[in-house]
C-alpha cells in the first residue's frame, strides 16, 4: 500500500500499519479525533479535560499499537475502549480527590440532634 493512501483502509489495518508508517496513525488521528473528543466530552462535560483525555488516548493507542491484533472486530472498538477506560481513570482519580479535599467523613457517621 502506497504511504499516504489510507483513506480505504479499515481502522485495524492503519493501526497494524502505523508500526511502520506513522502517516497511517496520522490517518488514524485524524479519521477519529473529532469523534472521540465527542465522545469523551459527553461523558465529561469539560471540554479540556475531554483534550487531555482525547491525548491520553492517542498516547495509549500509539504506546500500544504493536499490541493490537486484528482479528476481526472494528479497530475503532479497540480505540473506544482506551477512550472508555480513561475516562473511567478521570472519574476514580476525581473522586479519590474529592474524598481528600472533603475529608474521609462518611455521611453515616454525621452527629445529628
Amino acid at each position: 500500500m502506497p504511504s499516504g493512501n489510507f483513506e480505504s483502509s479499515s481502522d485495524a489495518e492503519l493501526i497494524v500499519l502505523s508500526v511502520v508508517d506513522p502517516e497511517a496513525f496520522c490517518a488514524l488521528y485524524d479519521r477519529w479525533a473529532h469523534p472521540l473528543l465527542a465522545f469523551i466530552y459527553r461523558r465529561v462535560g469539560n471540554p479540556e479535560v475531554a483534550a487531555d483525555l482525547l491525548a491520553d488516548t492517542f498516547a495509549t493507542v500509539f504506546e500500544k499499537r504493536s499490541k493490537f491484533r486484528d482479528i476481526g472486530h472494528p479497530g475503532s472498538a479497540w480505540i473506544y475502549t482506551i477512550a472508555k477506560s480513561k475516562v473511567a481513570h478521570y472519574y476514580r482519580h476525581k473522586t479519590v480527590e474529592l474524598r481528600r479535599s472533603s475529608g474521609s467523613r462518611s455521611p453515616s457517621h454525621d452527629s445529628r440532634s
